[in-house]
């Protein structure tokens, strides 16, 4: 039987009780297995790419008892949203990255007041105006990703890495 498979299948009595006692939809969640598949999924790669930190993208369980695993299991995490970003923050992560669109001064805000744990990824020019405005706020310097697309010409009124001078 698939090895995935069959320790969820022998727990069935357990789980058809925890269903029975609190109702459902019903969702469980097991630590021991899911920090043992992060480890298997993280020798997989640290034995090929040096100083390799894999990060938990919350958005593909938005559960605080999930982040919280494993940011205490040593992982990053990858926050889409200002709630996600402060669900991050709280679970005490060492290393978050922010990468959704469209993030608010006050999400910024948040992300500056987080420096030397949170990375922004900035999406265009107008938000690296507004992070350095939410830094300087916050008198702090801020280490950020940026993201490039490999356009080979700009859409008419693009801003370009020329047009600042790079």
């Amino acid at each position: 039987m698939d090895r995935y498979l069959a320790p969820h299948l022998d727990r069935a009595a357990d789980y058809l009780q925890a269903a029975n006692s609190h109702q459902t939809p019903l969702y469980l969640f097991d630590a021991e297995r899911l920090l043992a598949r992060a480890a298997e999924f993280e020798r997989a790669f640290s034995s090929r790419i040096e100083n390799f930190l894999p990060h938990f993208a919350i958005k593909s369980c938005n559960s605080p008892l999930v982040a919280a695993a494993l940011a205490d299991f040593g992982w990053g995490l990858d926050a889409s949203s200002g709630v996600e970003l402060s669900m991050a923050i709280e679970t005490g992560a060492k290393s978050i990255l922010f990468t959704g669109p469209g993030k608010t001064v006050g999400e910024l805000a948040i992300a500056a007041q987080n420096q030397g744990r949170v990375l922004v990824m900035a999406d265009s020019f107008g938000e690296l105006q507004r992070l350095h405005e939410a830094a300087s706020a916050a008198g702090t310097r801020l280490e950020i990703g940026v993201r490039l697309t490999n356009a080979l010409a700009p859409s008419a009124g693009q801003t370009t890495l020329s047009d600042l001078g790079a």
